[in-house]
């Protein structure tokens, strides 16, 4: 199995979601796990950086909103797990004491 399957794998179980088949490359399901309330799209790297890019921050926020989730991004560089969200999530499911 691939790094980036095992992390799609451990995502859909810690977060007691579903894997997308094929990896979300569909036109019908998108993106690579879904949880309730939560489109997620998984990214695995060796390398000891992963660069971010706009379109795909765009493209998940897009396809989430139409189905009524909320978009996250699943990070997962050199073994360490990473969250990203936009600020107006965290701070409403975190909000400040």
């Amino acid at each position: 199995m691939k790094p980036w399957e095992r992390q799609e794998n451990a995502l859909a179980k810690r977060r007691n979601g579903r894997k997308t088949k094929g990896s979300g490359n569909g036109w019908v399901q998108r993106h690579d796990v879904h949880e309730k309330g939560i489109m997620w799209e998984a990214k695995q790297t060796d390398a000891a950086s992963y660069s971010v890019k706009l379109a795909t921050w765009r493209e998940l926020k897009r396809n989430a909103t139409l189905a009524g989730q909320m978009p996250a991004l699943a990070l997962q560089i050199q073994g360490t797990n990473l969250v990203v969200m936009s600020q107006d999530d965290f701070d409403e499911h975190f909000p400040k004491s």
